[in-house]
């Protein structure tokens, strides 16, 4: 199985709101000023998790500026191999290791994209991967300080056995 990091975390749906005047003039705060959300955005509160225009110059109608998060909703796409995503299903549990904390912390596969895309390894071969998406399940006090982008590694169980007898392998000879 894969166990392979998840070079980054994503946070749970984006939202953002924009301004606009009557009069054409008229900067923020003024008084003629009313926010409105965007078509197909909500209003939000949250932390700016990135800004995307970091120096004053024009930019173009609806061009992001900022990402607005929820630092404490997160959750993980891990992209994994095609051949070990097929055996991947939704509510799989997961151990997410290597993100700095001093425990594992726990999580939910919740969807195993149907979509794959081709990516270079390493070594120079073109690996077929796909993206699973883990909800976290730890408390958000022992992730408190797991933030948007960061690395982490993860091991996506597919099967277990309870009574299972563990052996190291070098104890097993032909």
């Amino acid at each position: 199985m894969q166990t392979g990091p998840a070079p980054w975390l994503r946070k749970g749906p984006l939202r953002t709101a924009d301004w606009s005047a009557t009069p054409s003039h008229c900067t923020p705060p003024c008084a003629n000023w009313r926010r409105r959300a965007s078509p197909g955005m909500r209003q939000s509160t949250g932390r700016i998790l990135r800004v995307m225009q970091k120096s004053e110059a024009p930019v173009s109608l609806g061009a992001p500026l900022v990402e607005i998060g929820d630092p404490t909703d997160l959750e993980v796409v891990a992209d994994v191999l095609t051949t070990d995503a097929v055996r991947v299903h939704s509510g799989d549990p997961v151990r997410i290791e290597g993100w700095g904390g001093d425990m594992p912390l726990e999580g939910r596969v919740r969807l195993v994209e149907p979509g794959a895309f081709t990516k270079v390894s390493a070594l120079g071969v073109d690996e077929q991967r796909t993206d699973v998406v883990i909800d976290i399940t730890s408390p958000a006090i022992e992730r408190a300080s797991l933030g948007d982008a960061y690395r982490v590694d993860v091991r996506i169980v597919i099967a277990a056995l309870d009574d299972a007898i563990v052996v190291p392998a070098g104890a097993l000879f032909r």
